[in-house]
């Protein structure tokens, strides 16, 4: 194989001055500025007067993140790589010889023999897959300037080692969902799944080689039967639903196998569903291949139909018991944010005690070490 080096450019998070908290000390020097936290970074804070100004008018907040500390070493990473003239080139090309491999893609721009100007190429790394290529470069990739690479690669080392441990694996476009599943008996249409949602970044841009993972506590329902059951159509009409096609989808819904299809019109036909569609187009749908989506609207209907009087909202405080919002036995539970965060503590770290340390799952080999103290965050107002 033939190796080149390459530290491409990718662009990083940024935050504008409107997003920027200030940070004041005690020595008078100018403020600086960091990103502040999402709410949905946030899980617990303490505000202390500890460091309070004469006047009182200081406030200092000690916030607790839901975000731990990650180091991907070494720091530059021998990976196989295929170049291509268009991006419609190198998708036909991944699609059929490639499709059971985890990649990287991106553009950059390399000179070409006679043109002075370097031209855009599209270049796909190979991070993982069954076999190592042998007819491909490798490049040599910076960790820390290349961070959709590095945040990429951390999320697949996690994802790999959550699937091990017997959690349910789902991408979805902004995080991962790692989930366990559970069948309970009183509800029997009805499968509970709670896990986590995690996602790599790189917070600072003048500090490359730090990663964090900023993770969330995740609960909901599905529901476990297709419309072909009786019971499932009579609450159905004007509900969401799936599309699973217990067999080769039809041609024309082959984009929506596995996703959201649209609304149901009515149940009238004996064997077919009619569907609105995402795409604004009716449909009789098979009723085998339509599962109701377990939204808000859908619960509260299953729980009227099935439960009496007095157990109406039980699913709904299930969930809520699941994503500790609420205790065992249905009172507020007042350390919410904590308990979850405990509870992803525990999801994440397994056998683990102070950091959990996974192979990178990767052609190239490295260690991905997640510390599993969450990150604090000091501000003062």
């Amino acid at each position: 194989m033939q190796r080149t080096r390459t530290h491409a450019s990718e662009s990083v998070l940024r935050t504008t001055p409107a997003q920027k908290l200030l940070y004041s000390d005690h020595a008078g020097r100018r403020p600086a500025a960091a990103p502040p936290p999402t709410p949905r970074d946030v899980y617990a804070s303490t505000k202390s007067t500890d460091d309070a100004s004469l006047d009182g008018s200081l406030l200092v907040a000690n916030l607790i993140l839901n975000s731990f500390p990650v180091e991907l070493s070494p720091a530059e990473l021998d990976l196989p790589c295929i170049e291509y003239a268009t991006w419609e080139a190198s998708t036909a090309d991944v699609h059929q010889n490639y499709a059971d491999y985890a990649i990287h893609r991106y553009s950059t721009r390399m000179p070409e023999q006679g043109i002075s100007e370097p031209q855009p190429r599209i270049r796909v790394l190979l991070l993982s897959g069954p076999t190592m290529p042998v007819s491909t470069e490798l490049v040599t990739c910076d960790t820390g300037s290349q961070p959709h690479l590095t945040n990429k690669l951390i999320e697949h080392s996690l994802a790999r080692h959550l699937e091990e441990r017997g959690m349910t694996i789902k991408h979805r476009r902004a995080d991962t969902l790692a989930l366990i599943y559970h069948d309970e008996q009183e509800y029997n249409f009805i499968s509970f799944h709670t896990g986590i949602s995690f996602k790599s970044r790189q917070p600072h841009r003048a500090e490359p080689s730090n990663f964090s993972l900023t993770v969330q506590w995740e609960v909901g329902a599905t529901f476990s039967r297709s419309l072909l059951d009786h019971a499932m159509r009579q609450i159905s009409t004007d509900l969401p639903v799936k599309y699973l096609p217990k067999q080769e989808p039809i041609e024309e819904l082959m984009n929506f196998a596995g996703r959201y299809l649209g609304t149901v019109i009515n149940t009238e036909h004996p064997k077919n569903a009619l569907i609105f569609c995402k795409d604004h187009v009716r449909r009789l749908v098979p009723y085998e291949d339509l599962t109701l989506v377990a939204s808000p609207q859908a619960l509260r209907r299953y729980d009227l139909r099935s439960g009496t009087s007095h157990q109406q909202h039980r699913l709904h405080r299930r969930i809520q018991q699941l994503g500790m919002v609420l205790t065992r036995d249905g009172r507020r539970n007042e350390s919410v944010l904590t308990d979850r965060l405990h509870e992803i503590i525990r999801t994440l770290s397994g056998d683990a005690s102070d950091q959990l340390v996974l192979p990178l799952r990767s052609f190239a080999r490295g260690t991905v070490r997640i510390r599993l103290a969450p990150q604090h965050l000091r501000t003062v107002r």
